[in-house]
């Protein structure tokens, strides 16, 4: 299956125009409204994502009342080096 490269609907949408019309991805964007770099955009995960992520869900389920930002502040208390922001991220998820 051709969709399973991309991470994003945008990016799909974008290959689905491209496959089926046979159209640059330029064209393709410019059709659809959508910026390229939003296609070209490859997603890095950290290595310690899967840790930080288990850690975030560990204590939102012993601390349920608190907030990303005390969560952050704990994890940092617990020796990790990670910003307020990252956290959120993880918190939407």
């Amino acid at each position: 299956m051709v969709y399973a490269l991309f991470i994003t609907k945008r990016q799909a949408e974008v290959e689905y125009v491209m496959v089926k019309y046979k159209v640059s991805q330029r064209l393709a964007c410019r059709a659809l409204g959508i910026n390229r770099t939003a296609v070209r955009y490859k997603v890095k995960k950290r290595s310690d994502e899967d840790t930080l992520t288990a850690l975030v869900t560990e204590l939102a389920l012993q601390y349920g009342r608190y907030g990303y930002r005390i969560i952050c502040g704990i994890i940092r208390n617990m020796g990790y080096l990670v910003n307020h922001k990252r956290v959120e991220r993880i918190w939407r998820t």
